[in-house]
């Protein structure tokens, strides 16, 4: 070894415990590793904290609309899709809205008639958002559940 070489060693600790990483956004910066979300007995989109989160809704008229999780816990990142059960309704370009976005949160929406989907960056938060169909003569019918992403 020539006088004044620096050697670097890295070491890598493999944790038994689950984690969810979340990716450094400059570069040098040390990414952080977080425990998962620890569950209460409430509804999430996938116990394991990854994969999609597919749900119901059912409208039997524009005041009797339901969300089979009008109280969503998210943990880590998902795939979230709304299925829409009611032939009679569709779900318009804005089918899925949220009432104050925040930039990344979700993102790639895809429309469909009877889907709508998002993907949950799981950014931590409070998400109200509207549901929102267009029933056979074409009026509007909304709906106003929540996702808490922790």
């Amino acid at each position: 070894m020539q006088t004044g070489t620096k050697v670097v060693l890295a070491v890598v600790v493999v944790l038994a415990v689950p984690v969810t990483y979340v990716a450094a956004a400059k570069v040098g910066v040390v990414p952080t590793l977080t425990p998962a979300c620890v569950h209460h007995g409430l509804s999430y989109c996938s116990k394991l904290g990854f994969g999609d989160c597919s749900m119901n809704v059912t409208a039997s008229s524009c005041t009797s609309i339901a969300v089979e999780e009008p109280e969503l816990h998210l943990c880590g990142s998902h795939i979230i899709t709304w299925n829409l059960t009611s032939s009679e309704y569709t779900f318009p370009d804005n089918g899925i809205e949220f009432k104050h976005p925040i930039p990344g949160a979700f993102v790639n929406p895809v429309n469909g008639t009877s889907y709508f989907s998002w993907r949950a960056t799981g950014r931590k938060g409070d998400y109200p958002y509207t549901v929102n169909l267009k029933d056979a003569q074409n009026q509007p019918c909304v709906l106003d559940p929540v996702i808490y992403s922790e």
